[in-house]
């Protein structure tokens, strides 16, 4: 149990949870950060708007209707975000409300940054080219896009590459560049990539949405490496009821900002580029945690470092942070501290940063930590624990002090100190409850021996599945990671939680299960195997410390992941075994390319000649998944490869997990829970890998729920569950209330006691590659699976599909045919079934939010890129 005081006006009250340093500091707190106004150091413009207001026919509707204002400076700001409270739009004196606060029928305004390096491979991620590095571009290929310009000179800065695809053979044969706005040619001439690889087209503007073209007239090619925008002004937005005439808005406007062009009088101009960037650091590195309501001077953030995601505080310095706690007995103090070193240019000799934490007491101050950082060393961080025993009971002041040691300069802010999650805490109780979530990647039910696979592919899951409730017919939601373990980690539906592609990520008004377990008494971990369960996806959401593997062998790929990861595992277990903790493990380890060297991972292999290794991403590369062909004997090959991942995943990553609990005497109090995302198809359907279908060997997973006490052991459920049951189930067990989430899943605690009688349901979908609108969706009827293809890509669907109502919908019996051989939407008796369950489908579809996701479009950085390339999921 945590304990600490709930706010410096009653320093003696207790909380019973972790007492987390980062939830209750607030503005009372902050003695002294560079973060507080800093806006200040910038001039404040004060700027009428008299008749200068712009429509925009693109942005405007049949109700709505958006007018433009063109600043005279750049706003001082992040994307657009407002940046102070100063910051505002009045309207005869009166402040019109921000867009993202403004009521459904008020006016409200926004602005928007114009100066910009487009993201090229985010942006056109059809047309990127990753081996070029850039947009690759013909005669054939032109690239476009769309920008909202202020009125005024904008300045076009483009870095263009030759492709070796043609001879420089004399003036002629040089390529036509040509840019166009909304389809006026404004610019066009010859150039040689060789000889010129920078250009930058001026161009006078009226405000609006601008089509900018970028193309090449003569046959050739060449690459787009970059592409900048800059303009002396930003965009004002000011949207309202749309009237009868397009009139421009009345009345006296004012905005009010603070301009980065320069520093206010009095300031060193020099100091420009360091204010700029403490400026941009105050608003990057959101928590992203809605726990974290006040968040003063924005020192709050979520930082990632190397392989680690977790909650800090920034503290450039100098800063210090004070806070009253109550100190119960046996209390410890746990925390990191690091160094965000961006500089560009190397720290001079000597240079360093100093981190105290100071406790006072009405008897005088001691010094808990004194710890210095040398910036030359590259230090990463460091965590450290502080025993607080002597101090029980009593009222305590603890301070979190940062400061810069820089002989003859002054200090840079580009050294950025922050301290890792300062958390107070008692031990755990024997009866306080552990909860540990394995989620082994790519994993059919069938290949486990708990699932009556006849090879000894998995003893240590097997053991684990006799402490067990095992379910046999547990069902994801899809058939790619990504989508499914965001169903897993929120309980909600892939048309709920609408994640369909690799560039989307999870909603940030989505409840996670580590944000509820952050919540109450749990300390949350994760460790991961990264690409698709990236914290860039939202994934580090609710934990204390996020763990993902970002790195490998060969091209993102580790052979031996599993045994990395455990190894990673082990230690977080060991350092938090005193605590109530919940744990998120994940390996892609049993995922394709099978390629582990251990004798383990040559198991199941036959005698003879046979594959040692095998990617079958990269053997689908040309042909692709539907047309490469294997003998009976590769088939088999490719199968006792698949098995000997599974057998090494056992050995190297359950079973010393099991273990160490076992070891440390926690295994009986925790709650651990083991299943797989979704499975692997291998020719089953004349096919391979997975996220292409939603057959059986797809979606069907395993999953056990080893209880505390191992409670209900040994007990089999027949009964259909959902990988969405998993969350619901976490918080029955830990006794925190639900009935204020709206969850996809239930409780399976009812099922297990007996009092849930009924066989269950799913509902599973899959967009289809390429086709944004189309997907595969399937649900049941009892053991009736339906499965509706709007999109049919498969060469298997298109012979075994019914056309039915202008659909191509395939129906199973699932008792009598579990391998889904039979299309039973064939035979006349099973129309009425059919017709029953798609009205069904589109009644669920027809009702649920279509909210797009393209606001949470994720950034990928190219590690991350490499990772998901390596696993198959980019091209």
């Amino acid at each position: 149990m945590l304990i600490g005081c709930k706010d410096s006006k009653d320093p003696g009250e207790k909380v019973k949870k972790h007492y987390r340093v980062i939830d209750h500091l607030s503005d009372e707190h902050i003695r002294r950060t560079p973060f507080k106004d800093i806006e200040k150091r910038f001039p404040f413009v004060e700027e009428e708007i008299l008749q200068d207001w712009q429509y925009i026919r693109e942005l405007s509707g049949k109700n709505l209707e958006t007018w433009a204002y063109s600043t005279s400076s750049p706003v001082l700001g992040r994307d657009d975000k407002i940046p102070g409270s100063e910051i505002g739009l009045l309207k005869d004196g009166q402040e019109v409300p921000y867009l993202s606060a403004a009521g459904p029928d008020e006016a409200s305004w926004k602005w928007l940054k114009t100066s910009e390096e487009l993201d090229l491979d985010n942006r056109d991620r059809f047309h990127y080219n990753r081996r070029l590095k850039g947009i690759a571009l013909d005669a054939a290929h032109p690239f476009t896009f769309e920008k909202l310009l202020p009125a005024g000179e904008v300045v076009l800065f483009l870095s263009i590459d030759t492709v070796d695809t043609i001879k420089w053979d004399g003036e002629k044969k040089r390529p036509v560049l040509r840019i166009s706005f909304d389809d006026t040619y404004e610019k066009r001439f010859r150039f040689n990539p060789r000889k010129r690889k920078l250009f930058k087209i001026h161009k006078k503007v009226a405000a609006g949405l601008y089509n900018i073209k970028i193309q090449i007239e003569e046959p050739a090619a060449v690459v787009i490496k970059n592409i900048r925008i800059g303009s002396p002004s930003d965009i004002v937005l000011y949207t309202r009821k749309a009237g009868l005439k397009k009139e421009p808005p009345r009345g006296r406007f004012q905005l009010l900002y603070y301009s980065r062009n320069s520093l206010r009088k009095g300031e060193d101009q020099a100091a420009l580029p360091e204010a700029l960037y403490l400026y941009q650091l105050k608003h990057r590195f959101p928590t992203g945690e809605s726990e974290i309501t006040a968040n003063p001077f924005l020192i709050k953030k979520k930082i990632s470092s190397g392989e680690f995601t977790f909650n800090a505080l920034a503290a450039p310095a100098a800063s210090e942070f004070t806070i009253p706690v109550k100190i119960p007995p046996g209390c410890r103090l746990e925390l990191g501290f690091g160094i965000l070193n961006e500089s560009e240019k190397p720290p001079t000799t000597g240079e360093a940063i100093t981190f105290k934490v100071i406790a006072e007491t009405r008897d005088g101050k001691k010094i808990l930590l004194n710890e210095t950082m040398n910036l030359s060393n590259e230090p990463g961080f460091v965590t450290k624990q502080v025993d607080l025993s002597l101090y029980k009971n009593k009222n305590l002041k603890l301070s979190f002090i940062t400061e810069s040691i820089k002989p003859g300069q002054p200090p840079s802010c580009r050294h950025v100190p922050f301290w890792i999650n300062p958390v107070l805490y008692q031990p755990a109780k024997r009866d306080d409850m552990n909860i540990i979530l394995i989620s082994l990647d790519t994993v059919r039910p069938g290949y486990l021996g708990c699932y009556g696979c006849a090879q000894d592919t998995s003893p240590a899951i097997d053991t684990l599945s006799r402490d067990a409730v095992l379910f046999l017919n547990a069902y994801s939601t899809t058939s790619w990671t990504l989508p499914a373990h965001i169903s897993l980690l929120t309980s909600l539906d892939c048309l709920s939680h609408r994640v369909y592609y690799p560039y989307e990520k999870m909603d940030p008004e989505h409840v996670t299960l580590a944000s509820i377990l952050r919540r109450s008494r749990f300390f949350s971990g994760a460790v991961t195997g990264g690409g698709f369960l990236s914290s860039t996806y939202g994934f580090a959401r609710g934990f204390d410390v996020y763990q993902e593997l970002k790195s490998g062998k060969k091209e993102g790929i580790r052979s031996d992941e599993a045994e990395y990861l455990a190894t990673q595992s082990l230690k977080f277990i060991n350092e938090n075994k005193d605590k109530a903790f919940f744990l998120f493990l994940h390996t892609y380890q049993p995922h394709d390319p099978y390629s582990n060297p251990s004798t383990l991972g040559k198991q199941f292999l036959a005698s003879g000649p046979t594959r040692q290794e095998v990617s079958l991403v990269d053997l689908f590369k040309k042909t692709g998944r539907f047309n490469y062909k294997f003998s009976e004997a590769e088939k088999k090959n490719i199968a006792a490869l698949y098995r000997g991942e599974i057998r090494y995943t056992d050995e190297v990553y359950v079973k010393p997990l099991l273990d160490r609990l076992k070891e440390l005497n926690i295994y009986d109090r925790t709650m651990i829970i083991l299943l797989s995302d979704h499975g692997e198809e291998f020719y089953d359907h004349e096919a391979w890998l997975h996220d292409h279908s939603l057959y059986e060997e797809a979606i069907r997973i395993p999953l056990m729920i080893k209880f505390p006490f191992s409670r209900d052991k040994g007990k089999r459920i027949k009964n259909i569950v959902r990988i969405t049951d998993v969350l619901p189930t976490i918080l029955h067990e830990a006794g925190i209330n639900s009935d204020s989430y709206e969850f996809d899943g239930e409780s399976l605690l009812p099922l297990i006691k007996g009092e849930e009688k009924k066989p269950g349901a799913f509902l599973c979908d899959l967009a289809v590659r390429g086709h944004k609108a189309e997907k595969i969706i399937t649900m049941n009827r009892g053991r009736l699976k339906l499965i509706l293809n709007e999109k049919v890509v498969s060469p298997y669907v298109k012979k075994v599909a019914t056309k039915f109502a202008g659909l191509d919908i395939e129906l199973y019996d699932l008792d009598k045919d579990p391998g889904e051989t039979v299309n039973l939407a064939q035979q006349t008796r099973y129309h009425r079934v059919c017709i029953e369950m798609i009205k069904e489908i589109r009644s669920i579809y027809n009702e649920a939010r279509r909210k797009s996701a393209e606001k949470n479009r994720v950034h990928m950085d190219k590690g991350l890129q490499e990772r998901l390339r390596a696993l198959g999921y980019l091209e």
